[in-house]
């Protein structure tokens, strides 16, 4: 039987100690490498669709409150603030005024996600001031229709 040459470990524990490591770091990457597989891919037109919907969606609210000043209401004020605060930070969080393409590419899976999520919400709150406002003008509507309704009346009884 031949030796080892000098200096070779033939230290059968340490060899069993490297293939456990070895085998933890596969065991590492295999459960990092399902874990992307079970979330679903975002891909960049979704990121640009979603962000699209949110400023259409802003525009149409501020042109509803803009159509009808005096006649909108605190809620649909405030939702629409928050709206547009919530747009900003988006912006921020895209790192400038417009998305380009480039910075897109250059967001990762998680942060497409967050920029998803964000933009949805701003399209929600859009949304939610669109209701308010057409709630508070047919109420203003029903209101002006009242005081026509009273001031006709009260015309009517001077001799």
């Amino acid at each position: 039987m031949d030796l080892p040459p000098v200096g070779v470990n033939i230290d059968p524990f340490a060899h069993l100690n490297r293939l456990r490591e070895a085998r933890a770091r596969l065991d590492a990457a295999i459960a990092a490498a399902r874990e992307r597989a079970a979330r679903p891919v975002v891909l960049l037109d979704h990121v640009r669709r979603a962000i699209t919907r949110a400023d259409r969606e802003l525009e149409v609210a501020r042109d509803a409150i803009a159509r009808h000043p005096g006649r909108i209401g605190i809620e649909a004020f405030t939702c629409l603030a928050q709206s547009e605060r919530i747009r900003a930070d988006l912006r921020h969080y895209l790192g400038g005024y417009m998305a380009t393409t480039t910075t897109m590419m250059d967001l990762d899976l998680d942060r497409r996600a967050q920029v998803i999520t964000m933009a949805e919400r701003v399209a929600s709150l859009a949304s939610e001031t669109v209701s308010l406002a057409r709630r508070d003008i047919e109420a203003s509507r029903r209101n002006g229709l009242k005081q026509r309704v009273g001031a006709d009346t009260h015309l009517g009884s001077i001799p």
